[in-house]
C-alpha cells in the first residue's frame, strides 16, 4: 500500500513527520487498541519501570500491527498518554530504540519533538 505523505508548502518539513497522510481508497485499515506494558498473561512487566512497560507496550503494538497484516512503519498516526506526571525522558530510550528498528527499514516519519507545548491532531 502506498502511503502519501503530506507536507504542504508554507508549512514547516521535517524527516521525522509528516503534515498528513492520504491513503488509497482501497487500503485497509487496521485499528490498534491501547496498548499496555502487559505480557501475555495481563500482568504489568516491571511494576514501576516506565521504560521496560514502554518496550513492553510497543512490543505489543507491533504483535497488533502483524496480526493485521501491517508493520510499525505503517503507522499513519500514534497517541502516547504517560499516567499522572510521570517523567517522559526515561521512557525516551524504549521509544527510541523501537523506531531505531523501524528506520534502519525505512525512514520512520512518527516523533515530534518533545519540546512542543501543543499537539493537534
Amino acid at each position: 500500500m502506498t502511503i502519501e505523505r503530506l507536507n504542504p508548502e508554507g508549512m514547516h518539513s521535517n524527516p521525522a513527520y509528516s503534515q498528513g497522510v492520504s491513503l488509497p481508497a482501497s487500503a485497509r485499515i487496521v485499528l490498534v487498541g491501547g496498548q499496555n506494558g502487559v505480557d501475555a498473561q495481563g500482568r504489568i512487566v516491571a511494576r514501576d519501570d516506565l521504560p521496560a512497560q514502554t518496550a513492553q507496550a510497543l512490543s505489543n503494538l507491533a504483535k497488533v500491527l502483524e496480526a493485521g497484516g501491517a508493520k510499525p512503519e505503517d503507522l499513519v498516526s500514534l497517541s502516547v498518554y504517560i499516567a499522572g506526571d510521570l517523567d517522559i525522558g526515561p521512557a525516551f530510550g524504549a521509544w527510541m530504540a523501537f523506531w531505531q528498528t523501524v528506520a534502519r527499514r525505512r525512514s520512520s516519519r512518527c516523533c515530534a519533538s518533545p519540546a512542543s507545548a501543543i499537539r493537534i491532531f
